[in-house]
């Protein structure tokens, strides 16, 4: 056992995870006090590989030299902000 989660049915969304043995209902409990409804949490034991799977995947890295040109360098970052003074 890696630790307990509690997670909302609904979304299928981690709500809170704890690795301690607090006392089973606590992560329950935190999820109402935080204003989820009683009937849309579950709390149960985790595996390592189940608690990577229930977080939030990172977003994937944005290209900003294929987003913004010119403007993705330092330069070009001096440019675009002289403009937007007045300056150029």
């Amino acid at each position: 056992m890696f630790g307990r989660a509690s997670i909302q049915i609904s979304t299928g969304k981690l709500i809170e995870f704890q690795s301690g043995d607090a006392v089973i209902g606590t992560l329950t409990q935190n999820a109402i006090n935080a204003g989820i409804p009683q009937n849309d949490i579950i709390e149960k034991h985790i595996t390592e590989a189940e608690f990577k799977a229930l977080m939030p995947k990172p977003p994937a890295p944005k290209d900003y030299k294929a987003l913004f040109g010119a403007a993705a360098t330092a330069e070009g970052k001096i440019s675009v902000l002289a403009d937007a003074l007045g300056l150029l």
